[in-house]
């Protein structure tokens, strides 16, 4: 409200309303005529403030607005007596009284006085609203910043923008365009909009950065554009676009738009705010309604949506640069993986599974709200940090020697190559004795028959020692695969171990057949591994936390180091490799156990194992949980949800 120039005089016709009406006028203000019936209608019209002179020198109008004023109650609107009742005006409420019996010249001195009265008493109201305002304002800023600077996902944060930008501007209708290449050429894109008074579905599309369009030219001059009416602006600079107002019915006047700068004075947006309203929640129906509430935005709106473009520029940019940052560590985390894949192709797509299934499982968990889990709760943080856990636990896999990390067979190649070589070499020696005794019967002339009885014996002998050769040959090339069981498979393994040929031309040891190192190997009942090669491999978990650990990872992300080294760990303090037990573990590193666990088992790409059926899997996971391994509930939870559907079905899926 500015400074009162119209003031109501009740009655209408007081003795002193000439002298009123003369030195109102001449100090530039007008006087009204109102009755005491008119004051409660003027006095109670929201958002306009009234001033009264009321003389109370007559009756009946004394009477008449003694009633009024006493029906009003407290606070009284601005109104000043004209009375010589003192008291009545301290009991009323009333702001002043001017004297009627004083003479002329006094009591215009007194009017004079009232109004420099009211003028400043206009000034301070308007002050403290403006200074009220102004920490609403501020507070808000400075929760609108704190707001803003924890939010990193871009979508969310424009979203939190353009609702504070129009709450605080008390605007209809804000909008969003962010500066971005199309087709080889910067161009203002359009990101979003919330408007009260139309449902907005706006698909993308694309500004010139020139004088076409306001926000164009706001992002080209860098320059806050006010427009008290957009469809009266004069297109000199630039041009405003009607068609959204076209295609909608929409009614756009009062426009404000700030451009988004960051610190290297780039334009890198446009936020813009449309039809100020006198009053919150009020819906623009029609053009009456834009006539009746739609205001302009005045300096302190552009101070405030300049400050908020300020704010959103820098936090903006931060969300870029967090983002790009997280899309380079997630594709430095991709190609780790793809590395590790590289040494073992055969294993290829298990980090990716686990670390599917270990997410899964924790998001149900969190939401699962059963007892098992009343404690246990996870964070996006926490999701964050177990899928960087589970997808690189295996990385320490490229500290294994190779030939160990793919050993596909009990036996390495080059040794079976050896352990045949030997048994064509046992071949060779027993047909050439065979030969050998074939010609000394022949030198001693035996008789036909003997001869020919001599004759079958060695045919027998020859055959019988050749079948016993192939036939442990065989059992042991079918021992040197892995989950592959032959009955007898000890004393055959010990029959080997015992035979021995002759030595080779200019050596004086036996040839064994099977060594005892060999026989070991292929003594093995699980897997590939002899107890050797499977220390190595464990070796890996270890790599894995020596490589994490030497990541300098946020303060958000610091236990992934700790969540991967845990994964082959047990309850009961049997796992490996610091045999930690239950208190020890992280739930998260018990989650991926589990995963772990079940995609060693179910997956198809292993050379020394076939796939086992789901249900032998999990049959296998409840031994382990019985058996105080692993944690029943968490399996409970797999086989509830049958989260691991989607992942056999394609066992390659990608979780970056």
């Amino acid at each position: 409200m500015g400074e009162p120039r119209e003031i109501f005089l009740i009655p209408s016709d007081s003795p002193l309303k000439e002298m009123l009406h003369r030195t109102l006028g001449s100090l530039g203000a007008s006087l009204r005529d109102a009755s005491p019936a008119d004051f409660a209608r003027l006095s109670s019209e929201h958002g306009i403030a009234r001033v009264f002179l009321c003389d109370l020198s007559t009756e009946p109008a004394r009477s008449q607005m003694l009633t009024a004023l006493k029906s009003h109650g407290p606070p009284l609107p601005s109104v000043f007596l004209i009375c010589d009742d003192w008291d009545l005006c301290s009991e009323l409420g009333a702001h002043a009284v001017l004297n009627p019996n004083a003479d002329p010249r006094a009591l215009e001195r007194s009017v004079h006085t009232l109004l420099r009265l009211l003028q400043l008493r206009t000034q301070r109201d308007r002050y403290e609203r403006e200074a009220f305002t102004r920490r609403g304002n501020l507070r808000q800023l400075t929760r609108i910043g704190n707001s803003l600077s924890d939010v990193t996902q871009l979508d969310e944060l424009i979203r939190m923008l353009l609702e504070e930008t129009r709450s605080m501007l008390m605007a209809d209708a804000v909008s969003l365009y962010l500066v971005r290449e199309v087709d080889g050429e910067k161009k203002l894109v359009f990101v979003e909009a919330q408007n009260d008074s139309v449902e907005l579905e706006m698909g993308q599309y694309a500004l010139a950065i020139d004088n076409s369009s306001i926000a164009g030219f706001c992002a080209l001059s860098k320059r806050t554009i006010n427009l008290r009416d957009a469809y009266n602006h004069r297109p000199t600079e630039f041009h405003f676009k009607k068609s959204f107002d076209t295609l909608t019915g929409y009614r756009t006047r009062s426009v404000l738009a700030a451009p988004l700068i960051n610190r290297d004075r780039e334009t890198i947006g446009v936020l813009s705010a449309f039809n100020k309203k006198r009053e919150r929640g009020v819906v623009l129906a029609n053009e009456a309604d834009i006539e009746k509430y739609v205001v302009p935005f005045d300096f302190a709106a552009q101070e405030l949506v300049e400050c908020i473009a300020s704010q959103a520029a820098v936090s903006i940019e931060y969300s870029r640069l967090y983002n790009e940052i997280r899309r380079l560590f997630d594709g430095f985390v991709e190609a780790s993986v793809t590395a590790i894949e590289a040494r073992d192709p055969t294993t290829g797509g298990h980090s990716e599974r686990v670390a599917r299934l270990s997410v899964g499982l924790a998001h149900e968990i969190s939401d699962s709200g059963s007892s098992d889990f009343r404690d246990i709760a996870f964070s996006e943080t926490d999701i964050t940090q177990l899928r960087y856990a589970a997808i690189l636990h295996d990385f320490g896999k490229v500290g294994v020697k190779e030939h160990i990390l793919v050993k596909p067979n009990k036996l390495f190649n080059e040794d079976l190559q050896r352990i045949q070589a030997r048994f064509a070499y046992a071949r060779e020696r027993l047909v050439r004795a065979d030969r050998e005794r074939r010609i000394a019967l022949l030198q001693e002339l035996p008789p036909e028959d003997t001869l020919r009885e001599r004759l079958a014996e060695l045919d027998g002998q020859l055959e019988r020692d050749l079948t016993v050769l192939i036939e442990t040959l065989e059992a042991i090339e079918q021992a040197n695969r892995p989950g592959r069981p032959i009955p007898n498979m000890p004393e055959i393994l010990q029959k080997a171990k015992e035979l021995f040929v002759p030595p080779p031309y200019g050596q004086d040891q036996p040839v064994q057949m099977l060594t005892e190192p060999e026989c070991a190997n292929l003594a093995i009942t699980r897997g590939s591994l002899n107890e050797r090669e499977r220390r190595e491999i464990q070796s890996h978990v270890s790599y894995t936390f020596e490589f994490l650990r030497k990541i300098p990872w946020t303060t958000k992300l610091r236990g992934v180091p700790g969540i991967a080294y845990a994964h082959h760990e047990m309850l009961d303090g049997s796992g490996y490799p610091r045999g930690i037990s239950e208190v020890d573990i992280p739930y998260p590193s018990r989650i991926m156990t589990v995963a772990d666990i079940f995609d060693a088992l179910t997956a198809a790409d292993r050379p020394y194992k076939r796939a086992i059926p789901v249900e032998r899997a999990v049959a296998i996971l409840y031994d382990e949980a019985d058996r105080g391994k692993i944690e029943r509930c968490i399996v409970d939870v797999l086989v509830q949800t049958r989260l691991y559907e989607p992942i056999l079905k394609n066992p390659r899926g990608k979780l970056f």
